[in-house]
């Protein structure tokens, strides 16, 4: 399959070879590190897969997810791409998987250029269930959390020397305000006042209060913290956002806190192309960079991300034709 002009391609993921024939793609319903089912074609595992960009192996050795290069191509740079499910010519069929092959733009001799923006806000965005359903359970404000993804970029090729030297260059950035779902256990209301409740042997609940606690507690003289209850560990408990739901937890003294965490990314991509045609050879340099940052979601409300990835991965190819 030979499509001219690209639209279906986007970040790493050459989404258009996924609704082929004989392709079995399951998106995020699986996880692609542990199970390669999803992208497998014509019964080759996803990880059988080819992927080539300007003829040049583009391969990512060490996921090997279905349909993904190592190296991102945007929409705007790539110049058309082939999706090969089956019967493969000899000069893609390296492996029993799809052939992917992908061509970036170049330089004419008459400039080229574009400028686009793809914008999605929360003005059309709805809860998510799990999020809503533990606002109504607890009755405490539980608010949806982001999902905004702005795509914008720029492009522009033209020639260098007339019917010889040619360039090409794109940059795409793309600023996602998402938030995803989490559940952490907290402690109880009745576990912050001190109070401890067990099932006892008959499954009668039985509630410890902070005087029965210190009855049976009496402490010692080496007893720095005296009798009973910790009042540091009362202090600990009331430092946790108070539950809104029992998906998690034991029920008795700990119960679960669902929520909308904040996990923002940042990506750049920096593409540049240069052609020159010298007799019956064209050659040509292309650099790719990409400036990613990731901030994982935090642990509770108003902590700092849990992590911070940031990826830098660059490539140079040359060919001569």
């Amino acid at each position: 399959m030979l499509c001219r002009p690209p639209t279906l391609i986007r970040s790493r993921k050459l989404v258009s070879g996924s609704i082929l024939p004989g392709v079995l793609y399951l998106g995020r319903q699986i996880n692609q590190s542990t199970d390669s089912r999803s992208g497998a074609v014509a019964g080759a595992r996803s990880d059988q897969a080819n992927v080539t960009l300007d003829g040049i192996d583009d391969n990512d050795q060490e996921n090997s997810f279905a349909f993904t290069g190592v190296v991102r191509s945007t929409l705007d740079s790539v110049e058309e791409f082939r999706v090969t499910t089956t019967n493969a010519d000899s000069d893609s069929g390296r492996s029993s998987g799809a052939q992917i092959s992908l061509i970036t733009k170049s330089g004419t001799n008459q400039f080229h250029g574009g400028l686009y923006e793809y914008n999605r806000n929360t003005a059309t965005a709805a809860n998510d269930w799990f999020n809503k359903e533990a606002e109504l359970s607890s009755g405490l404000p539980n608010k949806p959390g982001e999902l905004i993804r702005n795509t914008y970029g720029a492009s522009l090729g033209g020639p260098i020397l007339k019917d010889r030297l040619f360039s090409f260059v794109n940059y795409e950035g793309q600023r996602t305000a998402e938030n995803v779902q989490s559940t952490l256990t907290v402690p109880t209301n009745s576990l912050r006042a001190g109070d401890v409740i067990y099932n006892s042997a008959g499954g009668i609940k039985v509630t410890l209060t902070p005087s029965e606690i210190a009855a049976m507690d009496p402490g010692c003289t080496a007893c720095p913290l005296g009798a009973g209850v910790d009042p540091a560990a009362i202090a600990l408990f009331n430092q946790y956002p108070m539950s809104n739901g029992f998906v998690e937890g034991d029920g008795l003294n700990t119960a679960s806190f669902t929520w909308s965490a904040p996990n923002p990314t940042t990506l750049n991509t920096y593409i540049a192309k240069i052609d020159y045609m010298i007799g019956k050879h064209r050659l040509f340099v292309r650099g790719n960079l990409q400036g990613d940052k990731t901030s994982g979601p935090p642990e509770f409300p108003s902590d700092p991300p849990s992590y911070l990835l940031t990826n830098n991965t660059r490539a140079v190819a040359a060919n001569d034709t």
